[in-house]
């Protein structure tokens, strides 16, 4: 519980501290009023549940008679203008750090702008500082205007041109990557330096820690490859994609015509003969690492189990690849009045010869490169049945 008269008497002894006092006389008006706003403020916060103090960094001078009207002052625009480098403040030393928190590069331009933009008819300056100040509010003071040019001019603060390096790194990093191209570190290196000396930012060097943290602050890490491709299949990707959404289109339209047991998929898995997996718990800094096998053999030949689902979730295995065998022994065996396959472009699979005796079926031929992200087997069946088997194997 806060007690008022404890904070009074704080705050009665920090002001006996602080300030000197002349003669005792009578309260005034104006000390009646600064008291009356001191209760308001304390009488706040004591109803309140909570309460948070802030302060402010801005540009404020601490010399309140630097914010004047400039409005019919042209010897002071002409100072913004032409400021004298050994006498106006503006060119004294600026934290750009928190300059950078209180104004961003693009306020600060238009801001000039605002403040530059002259009569097309009489050639002078359209605005004064009421006008800025109206339309700028957080701006403190008239001096800022001429500190805001300068840092324009030099294209903002070393923050901000950190900044822009940043963007334009990783930007060069996400067109190379959507090419497939190889990314190292000396081209993070390159690129950063590049954009550094276009900004003049000639004291910047791409060092580690920034290197660092700029890939930490990416999410981005050295990783294996794990599949080369040509530059043939980067330009064909938007073509296999468009194939995919051709073909998922049609097939819905299909599918209208058939129950959830006549739409049919298939396609082939391949399981190793013994299925190992590829870490293993061992002691820290051990040079080479070494598990055995029943078989060496068995580890690189594997078996084919060919699936075929339903679209209402029944699934049905059979372990030949030949796929006549399986069309007479499984298939035929088990279709419905009617039915609509989905096989991929494996040639067996989308023989017309193996289904031309069948009656009332029809199948659709998936497109090449497509199966891995529209084939329902190769997307909700495939991947899971790999991985019950190697959990298996481990327990």
């Amino acid at each position: 519980m806060i007690n008022p008269h404890n904070i009074s008497k704080a705050f009665s002894d920090l002001i006996l501290n602080k300030f000197t006092f002349n003669q005792p006389s009578s309260i005034n008006a104006e000390e009646q009023s600064i008291a009356r706003n001191l209760y308001k403020c304390l009488n706040s916060i004591l109803q309140s549940n909570s309460y948070i103090f802030e302060s402010e960094t801005t540009l404020d001078h601490d010399d309140d008679s630097y914010d004047v009207d400039l409005e019919d002052t042209a010897p002071e625009a002409a100072a913004l203008e032409h400021p004298n480098e050994l006498t106006d403040i503006d060119y004294l030393p600026i934290d750009e750090h928190n300059l950078e928190k209180s104004f961003s590069l693009d306020y600060m331009k238009r801001a000039v702008e605002y403040f530059d933009e002259k009569d097309p008819l009489t050639g002078q300056r359209k605005t004064n500082w009421s006008s800025v100040k109206h339309i700028f509010r957080r701006i403190p003071n008239s001096h800022c205007i001429s500190r805001f040019r300068k840092y324009v001019e030099n294209g903002g603060t070393k923050k901000q041109k950190v900044d822009d390096v940043d963007i334009f790194v990783y930007d060069q990093f996400e067109n190379a990557r959507r090419q497939l191209l190889f990314v190292h570190d000396i081209d993070l290196r390159r690129w950063s330096l590049k954009k550094a000396r276009e900004l003049n930012l000639h004291d910047f060097e791409a060092s580690d820690t920034w290197l660092l943290c700029f890939k930490h602050r990416h999410r981005i890490s050295s990783r294996k490859i794990t599949k080369l491709v040509t530059r043939k299949h980067i330009e064909s990707t938007d073509e296999i994609n468009q194939s995919a959404d051709t073909f998922v289109l049609e097939t819905n339209k299909l599918i209208e015509n058939y129950n959830s047991s006549e739409v049919l998929n298939t396609d082939q898995v391949g399981i190793n003969l013994e299925l190992v997996g590829n870490r293993t718990l061992t002691h820290m800094g051990e040079q080479s690492t070494w598990c055995s096998v029943r078989s060496t053999n068995n580890t690189t030949h594997f078996y084919t189990i060919q699936s075929t689902i339903a679209l209402n979730g029944t699934v049905g295995k059979l372990t030949s690849s030949l796929v006549t065998y399986w069309r007479d022994h499984c298939l035929v065996p088990n279709l419905p009045s009617k039915a609509l396959l989905l096989v991929d472009s494996f040639p067996s699979h989308a023989n017309p010869e193996v289904y031309k005796d069948l009656k009332n079926f029809e199948y659709r031929v998936i497109p090449p490169k497509t199966t891995s992200f529209i084939q329902p087997l190769d997307v909700y069946y495939n991947g899971q049945y790999k991985m019950i088997l190697r959990r298996v194997y481990d327990h």
